[in-house]
């Protein structure tokens, strides 16, 4: 069991299960108390070898879809369930299939915004340093798109180049 401030008794329990190869709140918590990120998922949502791998479930779990196997392993750890019931709660939807998002931690590639790198005078800057100033050069129209532009890469984290998601903003 381990704590974390991302789940509250407004939305249900106050507890859950924990999977740091499975969400971003999940992971930090992992990385919080040294766990290990497993990935038994496969892109289509199908357990995959890792489950055997990790001595998570058995073979028989093995491309089967994690929400179709849901019942059947609340039925296979039985008494050994704290709790189990069903609980209406908000859950990530893609914008563009409305289909639950199924988190999965796979390498990514990233560019650090605070890693300073050698400008062509010399100097060193970090690229949230050299965009900044580039905004502020730039005429916006209409004029509020600067803002929103600059609170964006002023509160960003570093930047992810690698996502394995459709491309586009709704």
């Amino acid at each position: 069991v381990v704590l974390g401030d991302h789940v509250s008794l407004e939305d249900g329990t106050g507890a859950v299960h924990t999977a740091p190869g499975h969400g971003e709140e999940d992971y930090h918590l992992g990385l919080k108390y040294n766990l290990e990120v497993l990935m038994s998922v496969d892109e289509k949502g199908c357990y995959d070898e890792g489950i055997i791998h990790n001595q998570l479930l058995d073979e028989s779990y093995l491309g089967e879809h994690i929400f179709k196997a849901q019942k059947r392993i609340i039925e296979q750890l039985g008494d050994s369930l704290l709790l189990e019931r069903e609980i209406e709660h908000s859950y990530p939807h893609c914008w563009r299939t409305h289909k639950p998002v199924i988190y999965r931690a796979t390498t990514q590639w990233f560019i650090l915004m605070d890693e300073p790198f050698i400008q062509n005078d010399g100097t060193q800057k970090t690229l949230r340093e050299v965009a900044l100033n580039a905004i502020e050069r730039v005429e916006f129209v209409p004029s509020s798109g600067k803002n929103r532009l600059k609170t964006m890469i002023e509160n960003r984290p570093d930047w992810c180049l690698s996502r394995q998601r459709k491309w586009g903003v709704p």
